[in-house]
C-alpha cells in the first residue's frame, strides 16, 4: 500500500514539475520604428536568446531586439517577432506591425 501511495504520489510530482517548465517564452511587445535609423525594435524577452522577424513570406533571424528595415525591399509589408530561447522553444508571434518602405530615388543615393 506505502509503495502505490509513494509511486502516485512521485507521477504527480513529475506531472506538476513538467507543468511548471511549460510556460514557454512571451510574444514580443511593443514593437515600435525608429524613423531616424529606420530600425524595427521590441521590447526584450526574458529568456530569449534570439529572435525570428517576419515580413510576409520572408524569415531573419536577429540575436538582439532590433532589426534594420533596411533589409526589405520597397512596399508596405507586415512585420512580426517571435522570441526563441537557446532550447529551440518558440514564443508566440507579436501583434502585426504595418511598415511602408518608400522607393529610394537617385537623388538620395
Amino acid at each position: 500500500m506505502k509503495k502505490r501511495i509513494f509511486s502516485i504520489l512521485f507521477a504527480v510530482l513529475v506531472v506538476f514539475s513538467f507543468a511548471g517548465c511549460a510556460r514557454g517564452l512571451p510574444a514580443p511587445q511593443n514593437l515600435r520604428l525608429d524613423t531616424l535609423n529606420n530600425i524595427l525594435s521590441w521590447d526584450a524577452v526574458d529568456g530569449a536568446a534570439s529572435y525570428v522577424v517576419n515580413a510576409e513570406e520572408k524569415n531573419f533571424s536577429v540575436l538582439s531586439n532590433e532589426f534594420a528595415l533596411d533589409n526589405l525591399e520597397s512596399g508596405t509589408h507586415g512585420l512580426k517577432v517571435k522570441a526563441v530561447s537557446e532550447r529551440g522553444e518558440e514564443s508566440a508571434w507579436s501583434e502585426v506591425f504595418t511598415y511602408t518602405k518608400e522607393e529610394t530615388s537617385l537623388l538620395e543615393l
